[in-house]
């Protein structure tokens, strides 16, 4: 509700129309409804405004200039009155009781249109609930500050204690997959704290104060959201991770749905969160290919100079080759734990043509030179250029 003060308390004001205003003054002894004492009263009588102070009226404005709003002067020869704005032409001043003392307090601007409700007065003292009714349970205490409303909200809202999203961090590694061994990889990363949430409010204001980033095998972390670590060579056993915590102060204190204080419990606590990415990890490839002309052997170089498949070579692996027209040799390298499933001819019947190959053992070099590992190296010779054709491979 809009409010004057005046010495050590408070003055309401209504703005309210003639029929209503009636109903208040002739409302019996001991109704709930009446005449608030020292209250100023606005009342609407068709185009006329009039101001009444405990009964009495001591002024009035014409309304069909349209009013645009009501307000207490503040200052000048007219301070402390009743000022009455129209859309056009000179203001109304409509002066209070004497002898009394008003300032604006918080002020009011009433347009023609406003409503001004008695759901903002305040109870004036303490109440206690001695029964339960609606969702407000016995011996619930409303101080004398307490408002209407805000009663009537929590006897007809029942109270719910909000829903809390702990604080996360979010780890970017783009790195995280499976590499040839050998391959040089120099780590980077980022990462988020989010906030996290109540249900009902306010945002928790957290943010990161501090940050500690470490990785599988670097003494030292890094202090910042973001970074690099330094380069890597990717072995066999390798399995490379980036860990990310960040600390916090607690967050915001959160109310429930009806906008009051929540449990203390509630609250968001200072502390840490962390998250850890997906490896870094190596393997041994596989390799294929043809020739028009074949090679008696096959050393490091030669076989990786082949289409590297760049994958793991697993049990039940599957991969395809290209047979081009005029090829004479086939030749396929899986290290020495693998070998060759099958190998189906599709252009011939989808036969199958793995027993054709000959095997024999390679020490076979990683990316960059790494370390050799045995390989099996199978070849298939043709005394006559193949037609165009297609083997799909299995290995064991």
């Amino acid at each position: 509700m809009a409010k004057f003060t005046k010495t050590n308390n408070k003055v309401s004001f209504f703005k309210i129309a003639q029929s209503k205003y009636n109903e208040l003054l002739n409302a019996t002894e001991g109704s709930e409804i009446g005449i608030i004492a020292g209250a100023i009263y606005f009342v609407e009588d068709g185009n006329v405004g009039r101001i009444y102070v405990d009964k009495k009226c001591y002024g009035e404005a014409n309304l069909s200039n349209s009013v645009t709003n009501v307000t207490l002067e503040n200052e000048g020869e007219n301070a402390g009155k009743i000022k009455v704005t129209y859309s056009t032409g000179d203001p109304t001043y409509i002066p209070l009781p004497e002898g009394k003392v008003y300032t604006a307090g918080k002020g009011i601007a009433i347009s023609a249109s406003d409503e001004i409700s008695a759901l903002d007065e305040e109870i004036g003292s303490e109440i206690k609930v001695t029964q339960a009714v609606g969702a407000l349970a016995t011996n619930k205490t409303f101080d004398a500050t307490t408002k209407l409303k805000d009663i009537l909200k929590q006897m007809l809202q029942k109270e719910m204690q909000p829903t809390v999203t702990q604080p996360s961090v979010s780890l970017t590694f783009a790195s995280a997959k499976a590499y040839e061994v050998g391959t040089k990889i120099t780590p980077s990363y980022s990462a988020k704290l989010n906030a996290g949430s109540y249900s009902y409010g306010p945002a928790t204001g957290i943010t990161a104060t501090s940050w500690s980033v470490s990785a599988t095998g670097v003494e030292n972390p890094i202090t910042t959201a973001t970074g690099s670590f330094p380069e890597i060579t990717v072995t066999e056993d390798m399995n490379y991770k980036v860990t990310a915590v960040a600390a916090h102060e607690a967050g915001a204190d959160p109310v429930t749905n009806l906008g009051n204080p929540a449990d203390a419990s509630k609250k968001i606590a200072a502390g840490t969160k962390s998250a850890t990415s997906g490896s870094i990890t190596g393997f041994r490839s596989f390799f294929y290919g043809t020739k028009t002309t074949g090679l008696d052997s096959y050393d490091s170089a030669a076989v990786r100079a082949l289409t590297n498949g760049n994958a793991k070579a697993e049990p039940n692996k599957k991969f395809n080759i290209t047979i081009p027209a005029g090829t004479k040799q086939v030749v396929i390298a899986v290290p020495a734990a693998r070998s060759l499933k099958s190998v189906i001819n599709v252009g011939l019947s989808r036969g199958e043509v793995a027993d054709t190959f000959v095997a024999s053992t390679v020490d076979v070099e990683g990316v960059n030179g790494y370390a050799a590992a045995p390989y099996k190296v199978y070849v298939f010779n043709s005394s006559t250029a193949l037609d165009a054709n297609t083997y799909e491979v299995t290995l064991a």
